[in-house]
Parts: structure tokens; C-alpha cells; sequence
């Protein structure tokens, strides 16, 4: 079967980081033929959306508009669902401020579905721009690893063991990929009715993977390559502190509620480690 490959950006008031991602990253990829770049602009209040239609002729994208800000899920959900009915049997969703340094990092995730028919999601190691690694989500987290052992979880989840391993030493599975750059088999994405929409920000990645989970199918992370991530530079530029705090705790009592089934008191106490690891890292960030 060909492979066909739709590329999902999701974009809000960011249209110059959008137009500069396609031309100065994407364009330097090793990229399947006939791989189609999909542009959705989720409602933008600046001229983004402009901006984008006027552009997609000359960046040879698609571009698709939302009528409202439905957040990220359902944004790329858009994009996702437009791949799928046009025929593609892959999407790649990639935020816009990531960086690439191997010209065949679609082809290395691709490879990785190859391994396993139940594999439904493939993310590459993605690292700061500083070279820290960040988590790889290899173990389903637990109360305990949500609460009082949530550094030492973000430590053991970046830790590979022998039976996580691939076959290979080409990939291992790990409980969620990173939603910054992942890429979905999308014939499994609309066997699970793609990403859960219940949330505007955060926790789409883990609600994704109990999605999958409950139908049997795997997530994995492929090793022989990366990306490096601006983390939250597109966030943290539309929206104030404390409205990515709020967002970040609707979506955690979310997925605690409806996929993981917690009691109040396990609620409680993950979403109160969250803001207690919140106020650690910018007390460290304010004294550095």
C-alpha cells in the first residue's frame, strides 16, 4: 500500500512562525511523494487566517478554517478527519515552533509502524532547546507518580528498560507520545474517534493514549532520531499565566475523572502536586 502523508499544523495568531516552519524546516525533509501539508487556523483574532489563504497557493498547503477557537484537540481533529476522507493513511501533527536535524525524520517514524500492526501513535525523542531531554512517557503513571512522586516519575519515564525495548533497538513503546510531534496511523485515529474534544489545552496526549489503550492499540517512540521544541513559546505568546494554569488543571481533573477514574481526594491531591511543582519551577526559574 502507498503511503500516503498528510502534515497537520495547527495555527493561532502565529501565521509568520506557520509560513517560516514550511519553509525553513519542513522544506528540508526527506518527505513521502504526494505528502499533502494541511494547515488549520483555529479561529486566529489577528489577520492569521488572511495571511494563510493567501500564502497556501505559494507554500502548497490546504488550508482549513475553524468558525471558533475550539482549542488544540479539537483543532487538529480537523485536520485529522480532512486527512483521513481524503485517502492519507498517515498524519504527522507538528507544531510549529519545532526544530529537525535529521532530513529523514518521517521516514524513521513511518519505519516504526512497519513493526507493529497495533501501533497507533509514533513521536520522535524530542529535546529543549537547552539539550534536556524531555519526558518520554514510557510508564502509565499512577497516583502515587502524579502526586508525591511526580519528579522522580518525570526522571523513570525517560528510562529505558529491556522489555520496553524494540525488536530492534529502532523504537520502544511508551504509554503517550508528545503531542508536539507525533504521527498517527490514521485509520486507528478514526477507530478511536480521534482525540477527545472534552478539553480546550493540555492533557490531549494522555487522554489519547487511554484511548488507544481501551482498543488495544500501542503508542511508541521512535530512538534513531529527534527533534528539538520551543516548548509552549505559541502559548505562552496568546495567553496569560494564569489562563494556561487554569487550562492545565480543567484538563488534568479531565482525564483523572473520565479515563483514569479517580476518587476526589486522588484528584485532589495530583492536581495539587501540579501546582506545587508549578511554584518550584518558577521559584527556580526566578532565582537562576
Amino acid at each position: 500500500m502507498q503511503t500516503k502523508l498528510a502534515i497537520v499544523i495547527l495555527n493561532y495568531n502565529s501565521w509568520q512562525l506557520t509560513l517560516s516552519y514550511i519553509k525553513d524546516q519542513l522544506s528540508k525533509l526527506d518527505l513521502p511523494e504526494g505528502t499533502q501539508i494541511v494547515v488549520v487556523d483555529n479561529a486566529s483574532s489577528n489577520e492569521s487566517a488572511q495571511k494563510l489563504q493567501e500564502a497556501s497557493e505559494d507554500y502548497h498547503f490546504q488550508f482549513l478554517l475553524s468558525e471558533k477557537n475550539i482549542g488544540y484537540a479539537a483543532g487538529n481533529n480537523i485536520g485529522l478527519r480532512w486527512a483521513y476522507d481524503h485517502g492519507f493513511n498517515y498524519a504527522w501533527v507538528t507544531n510549529s515552533d519545532i526544530e529537525f536535524e535529521n532530513p529523514q525524520t518521517a521516514r524513521l517514524l513511518l519505519d516504526v509502524f512497519t513493526k507493529d500492526s497495533k501501533i497507533g501513535v509514533v513521536s520522535p525523542r524530542v529535546y529543549t532547546p537547552s539539550g534536556m531531554e524531555t519526558n518520554r512517557n514510557l510508564y502509565r503513571p499512577s497516583v502515587y507518580d502524579l502526586s508525591f512522586g511526580k519528579l522522580q516519575y518525570r526522571k523513570k519515564g525517560r528510562m529505558l528498560s529491556p522489555e520496553l525495548k524494540g525488536v530492534d533497538d529502532t523504537y520502544c513503546y511508551n504509554y503517550r507520545s508528545q503531542g508536539c510531534c507525533m504521527m498517527v496511523d490514521l485509520a486507528i485515529m478514526h477507530d478511536v474517534d480521534y482525540m477527545d474534544e472534552g478539553t480546550f489545552l493540555y492533557m490531549e496526549e494522555p487522554i489519547l493514549a487511554e484511548r488507544l489503550l481501551l482498543k488495544g492499540y500501542k503508542e511508541a517512540c521512535a530512538l534513531k532520531t529527534k527533534v528539538i521544541h520551543a516548548h509552549s513559546t505559541t502559548v505562552s505568546s496568546v495567553a496569560k499565566r494564569k489562563q494556561i494554569y487554569k487550562w492545565q488543571n480543567d484538563s488534568e481533573v479531565y482525564y483523572y475523572k473520565k479515563y483514569r477514574h479517580f476518587n476526589g481526594f486522588q484528584i485532589w491531591l495530583s492536581t495539587s502536586f501540579t501546582w506545587l511543582y508549578y511554584w518550584v519551577v518558577l521559584s527556580m526559574k526566578r532565582f537562576n
